[in-house]
C-alpha cells in the first residue's frame, strides 16, 4: 500500500507517492533529497520565482537634487554596459553621469545646455552598445542622436534640427536603443508630424530603414508615442512602450514586422495608462515596463507579455515607491535599475535598484549577456568594488506557493 510523503525535486513542492518499503530503502531516499538540495544551495540554481512576487529592495543613491556628483534635477533614461556601469541622462542637467555596479560615481560629461557635439540639451533617453560600450543619447531638444565613447567623448551626431518625417529626420527622438546582435540603432520618434515612426540605423548614423504602422488581423494601427523601445538579447525583437492613444507595449521583429501587443489590463492587473520605461532582462528575456501615472508603477511580464508581478502602487519618496520612474535597466545578475525623477513639482530625484531573481523557466541553461569584470567597456577612473559578474550568494529558499524556488542575491 502506497505511503504519501512530502518530497522536493527540482520542478514540484508538494506531494508525491514512494512505494513501500520503508526502512533502509526509505533512509536512502531522504539521504539522496538532502545530497540534491546541498547541491542545489552550493550550485545556486537559479529557480523561478513564485507569480506575484516583487523584488527586494536593495540600495537608492540620491534623493538629492542638484547639479553636483551623485546629484539629480528629473532624471530619465538608464542603461547598463557590458561591464555593469550605469549611464544615467540628467535631463534638466543636461548631463550624462556614470556609475559603478554599486552607485559609486565614475564621471559626467556634457554639463552645459547646448546643442554643439557634446553638450547637451535635456536628454532624454540613453542606450549602450553592449560590444563597443559607445554612448547613444538621444537629445529630443535639438532633435538628433549623439553618440560618445564610454568617457564621454564625442563621435559624432545625426538629426540635429532636420526636422520632418523622412530618412534621419526626426520630429521629436524621445527613445533610442541599440541591438546587443547587429549593434543596430533604433530610434523612436515620438510625434513625427502627426507620424510617430521607428527608424533603423547603423552604429554610425547610416540610415536602413523605418515603420511608422503595424497589422493585427484585419485593423491596421499607426505607433502612435514610441516612448521608449528595448531590445531582446535572444531574439533581437524590440519592445516598445507606446504611450500615447495606444497605451500598450508592441513588440517586433528587427525587421519592423510585427509580432503582438498587450496592455497589462488584459493580464490580470491595471491597464496601463501611459507606459513610459521599458527594459528586457538579458538573461531571461523578462519585460519590465514603467507606467508613472498608475499602480502598479512597475510592471513585469514574460517575453510574450504574460503577466508576473508589479510593484510601486503609491506615490512617494521611501524605498519602493516612486514619484516618476521615468527609466529602468537590468543587467546579467537581475538587478533591476530604476531612476525616479519629477512628477509635477515634487521630485525625488534617485535611483532605486531591487534585485529580482529569475522568473520564468527559461533562465535555466540560458547564459549571461557577456557582462565582463574588465575591458573596454569600463570607464575612464573607474574603480569597481565589482564586476557585472560576481559571486551572487545563496539567501535561501523565497517561500511556498506551490513551489519552492531558490533564489540569488547579490550583496553590498
Amino acid at each position: 500500500m502506497p505511503k504519501t510523503v512530502v518530497g522536493v525535486n527540482h520542478r514540484h513542492f508538494g506531494v508525491v507517492n514512494v512505494v513501500k518499503p520503508i526502512g533502509l530503502f526509505s533512509n536512502r531516499i531522504l539521504f539522496m533529497l538532502g545530497i540534491v538540495g546541498i547541491v542545489a544551495l552550493a550550485a545556486g540554481f537559479g529557480m523561478p520565482v513564485c507569480a506575484g512576487s516583487v523584488p527586494s529592495f536593495v540600495t537608492q543613491w540620491g534623493p538629492s537634487y542638484g547639479n553636483g556628483v551623485e546629484m539629480f534635477s528629473n532624471p530619465s533614461g538608464i542603461a547598463v554596459n557590458a561591464s555593469g556601469y550605469l549611464y544615467v541622462a540628467d535631463e534638466n542637467n543636461n548631463r550624462i553621469e556614470v556609475f559603478s555596479p554599486t552607485g559609486t560615481f565614475v564621471t559626467e560629461w556634457g554639463p552645459s545646455y547646448d546643442i554643439d557635439n557634446d553638450k547637451l540639451a535635456a536628454p532624454q533617453s540613453i542606450a549602450v552598445s553592449q560590444t563597443t560600450g559607445n554612448v547613444y543619447v538621444a537629445d529630443a531638444t535639438a532633435k538628433r542622436i549623439v553618440e560618445f565613447t564610454p568617457t564621454g567623448t564625442y563621435v559624432l551626431q545625426w538629426g540635429k534640427f532636420t526636422l520632418g518625417d523622412g530618412y534621419s529626420q526626426f520630429n521629436n527622438p524621445m527613445s533610442v536603443a541599440v541591438s546587443p546582435k547587429t549593434d543596430h540603432v533604433y530610434v523612436g520618434d515620438d510625434d513625427n508630424l502627426n507620424n510617430a515612426q521607428i527608424q533603423e540605423f547603423t552604429a554610425n548614423g547610416g540610415y536602413l530603414a523605418s515603420w511608422d504602422s503595424w497589422s493585427n488581423g484585419a485593423n491596421t494601427y499607426q505607433l502612435s508615442s514610441p516612448s521608449c523601445i528595448a531590445v531582446s538579447p535572444t531574439t533581437d525583437n524590440l519592445y516598445v512602450a507606446d504611450a500615447g492613444k495606444l497605451n500598450q507595449v508592441e513588440e517586433f521583429t528587427p525587421a519592423g514586422t510585427f509580432v503582438t501587443s498587450w496592455n497589462s489590463w488584459n493580464n490580470g492587473a491595471s491597464s496601463f495608462v501611459s507606459p513610459q520605461a521599458i527594459a528586457v532582462s538579458p538573461t531571461t528575456d523578462d519585460v519590465y515596463v514603467t507606467d508613472p501615472t498608475s499602480p502598479p508603477q512597475v510592471y513585469v511580464f514574460t517575453s510574450s507579455g504574460a503577466y508576473i508581478t508589479g510593484w510601486g502602487p503609491s506615490y512617494g519618496n521611501g524605498n519602493s515607491v516612486f514619484m516618476n520612474p521615468a527609466g529602468i535597466a537590468v543587467n546579467a545578475n537581475n538587478n533591476v535599475y530604476v531612476s525616479d525623477g519629477c512628477n509635477g513639482g515634487s521630485c525625488n530625484n534617485m535611483i532605486e535598484e531591487f534585485y529580482f531573481p529569475p522568473s520564468a523557466a527559461t533562465a535555466a541553461g540560458t547564459a549571461a549577456s557577456g557582462q565582463a569584470s574588465s575591458g573596454s567597456n569600463v570607464p575612464a577612473g573607474a574603480s569597481p568594488t565589482r564586476s557585472g559578474l560576481d559571486a551572487i550568494p545563496v539567501v535561501g529558499a523565497l517561500g511556498v506557493c506551490g513551489a519552492i524556488f531558490l533564489y540569488k542575491k547579490n550583496t553590498h
